[in-house]
């Protein structure tokens, strides 16, 4: 009804046109979102730095409300999704070096898949040097056939519920107001169903870029 309305509206040569640059102008975003964020990152080619992240010795913590790296074409919405994206971590100004980036979603819903759970679908890179990787969304993760993993140390993901550090610390999907976060390198998951969401790689393994 709306496409009517616009085609009544328009001198019948413009008609077609019009409608054309409506479709192509409507909407669409990259889809990370920093946890008390309003609006996504930019995209296609998104960038993570560490300085909006909390630096704890040389762990690095981020906390995203939805992390999303999609590919380009349509999505479950209906929203398209212009370009391939891909996500960039960066470490923070000054400091010293980043071991541990530790990294936590806590389940804002998508707007292109609908969902609470974390697609990956695209390059997720890292330049920083030597850090280990420690990913968890509760509500499930998907590596698309797009996905590429960084390869500078060790890439751990996981829908636990929360990140035990080595002195017990607790790094939680759900942030908690008390939370305490500390130098202590990660040490395990912690779940705290008997059920947990999956981890899905969808039509061929993830791929890792040329060492």
């Amino acid at each position: 009804m709306f496409a009517e309305k616009i085609r009544r509206s328009l001198p019948p040569p413009l008609s077609i046109a019009a409608l054309l640059i409506v479709a192509y102008l409507t909407p669409a975003r990259a889809e990370v979102v920093l946890q008390g964020a309003n609006t996504p990152l930019p995209g296609p080619a998104i960038t993570v730095s560490g300085d909006v992240g909390l630096t704890k010795g040389s762990n690095l913590f981020q906390t995203f409300s939805i992390f999303n790296i999609l590919r380009a074409g349509p999505s479950a919405s209906g929203l398209v999704v212009p370009q391939q994206e891909s996500v960039t971590f960066t470490p923070p100004t000054g400091g010293g070096p980043i071991t541990n980036v530790i990294s936590r979603v806590t389940g804002g819903t998508s707007a292109f898949t609908l969902q609470k759970s974390s697609l990956i679908d695209g390059p997720f890179n890292s330049s920083i040097p030597g850090a280990n990787f420690w990913f968890i969304n509760p509500n499930g993760i998907i590596f698309g056939s797009n996905a590429v993993l960084p390869t500078t140390e060790s890439f751990h993901a996981s829908t636990a519920d929360y990140i035990k550090l080595s002195d017990g610390s607790i790094f939680a999907a759900t942030p908690s107001p008390n939370e305490v976060l500390t130098v202590a390198p990660p040490s395990a998951f912690g779940f705290l169903t008997a059920n947990p969401a999956g981890i899905q790689v969808v039509t061929r393994p993830f791929r890792e870029p040329p060492r």
